[in-house]
């Protein structure tokens, strides 16, 4: 096997002793030319930069200002707001953090506890269904708009476009379709309950706890759903059944790990005409058809080093790359989407003598540059990621 290092990435010590065996004797020459060659090294690191750990927000706990479990985001508005799932309650919040409104699943249905004089928000009963089976509440959450996929909400939630809200309820073995109404009055904005798909089976259209939401793109749109080994694909408008991938029909459905096979997918993202899915316990991200379900190909193996993964649970294309969090490992790689080349590793630690973060689904919001995850303890709830801006540094 042949094997290359660049000049670049050697020290400087052994990098001089080099080039002076190379008949580079000039000391002034072997310098100048030691520093062009780091200085090219560093462009081209920070062109491979795409995220910097930027801050965190919320408070662990079950009181009404604090973060429980949460699970799964969307955004909410073009103003960066984030729609918050947790154990067994569905949270509005601005983009700093500060709590808008909050809805807390009952015996009865959904209690509505509180919204503020800015942003009145009502929730139709009977959304957060609670779970005969004891349910952690909404394990997914999607967000589209009329005309696209992901669209956000207008300012201070006004009459706009058509908004459908899917929420996945892993007990129930459900999914929700939520529309969004806004009252002709005052502005006031409910949810009504459309209809919903699922119930424990492993047949068509049936679902075993149901948890990441994605949505394709295009004019027929598709709602992925990932559960038990498998991927289950919905019309988004009417919630008919489509197909399935991640295991052989009529299977049993304990998983796999020959190549188009699942093992508890953790994570999905639709791009491009294609399907991302985070294959947590074959240690891989897996890719698919996104019209059809047709496996196309997969990368990555169990491991610590870049490239490599311990759980994958979570992926994102952010900026033309497939972010890829993993669980065991505590990492969030940022590689290509074409192979699954290592571009960006961050390892993340909530504090100098803390344990590393374990972060879930992740959230880009492009228009205000950043990426937001929620982490289990004892890191803040709520993760936050910048962009890292373009560096273009001269000569020296």
């Amino acid at each position: 096997m042949k094997h290359s290092t660049s000049l670049s990435s050697l020290p400087p010590d052994l990098l001089s002793c080099i080039l002076g065996n190379l008949g580079l004797c000039d000391l002034y020459a072997c310098a100048k030319l030691s520093r062009a060659l780091r200085h090219s090294a560093n462009v081209r690191r920070d062109a491979l930069r795409l995220l910097e750990p930027f801050s965190s927000f919320g408070t662990r706990g079950s009181g009404r200002s604090h973060l429980h479990h949460a699970s799964a985001l969307a955004l909410a508005d073009g103003d960066g707001s984030l729609l918050i799932g947790e154990k067994d309650r569905l949270r509005v919040v601005c983009p700093d953090g500060a709590t808008l409104g909050l809805w807390q699943a009952r015996n009865e249905g959904v209690e509505w506890l509180f919204a503020t004089p800015e942003r009145p928000v009502l929730m139709a009963p009977g959304v957060l269904m609670p779970n005969p089976r004891g349910s952690t509440g909404p394990c997914g959450l999607a967000l589209l708009a009329s005309g696209g996929s992901g669209g956000g909400m207008p300012s201070r939630w006004p009459a706009g476009p058509e908004q459908h809200l899917f929420v996945s309820d892993a007990g129930a073995d459900r999914v929700y379709k939520l529309r969004r109404c806004v009252s002709a009055a005052d502005a006031t904005v409910a949810w009504a309950l459309v209809g919903s798909v699922g119930g424990f089976g492993t047949g068509e259209g049936r679902l075993m706890s149901p948890g990441a939401l994605a949505l394709g793109e295009g004019d027929s749109t598709l709602l992925y759903v990932a559960e038990g080994h498998a991927v289950s694909a919905f019309d988004a408008g009417t919630l008919a059944f489509r197909f399935r991938f991640g295991r052989d029909a009529g299977t049993t459905p304990r998983g796999g790990a020959a190549a188009g096979h699942l093992k508890s997918p953790d994570g999905l993202v639709e791009h491009g005409g294609e399907v991302y899915v985070a294959d947590m316990l074959n240690h891989r991200v897996q890719v698919f058809s996104a019209s059809d379900g047709l496996f196309r190909r997969s990368f990555g193996r169990r491991g610590s080093r870049p490239g490599e993964y311990r759980r994958p649970s979570a992926v994102a294309v952010c900026r033309g790359r497939l972010l890829v969090a993993e669980f065991t490992g505590k990492r969030v790689q940022a590689v290509s989407p074409a192979d699954g080349a290592p571009l960006q590793l961050l390892c993340l630690h909530a504090g100098p003598a803390s344990a590393a973060i374990r972060l879930g689904p992740f959230l880009v919001d492009e228009k205000r540059g950043r990426v937001v995850a929620p982490a289990a303890a004892p890191a803040a709830p709520l993760q936050v990621f910048h962009f890292v801006p373009p560096v273009v540094r001269g000569p020296r």
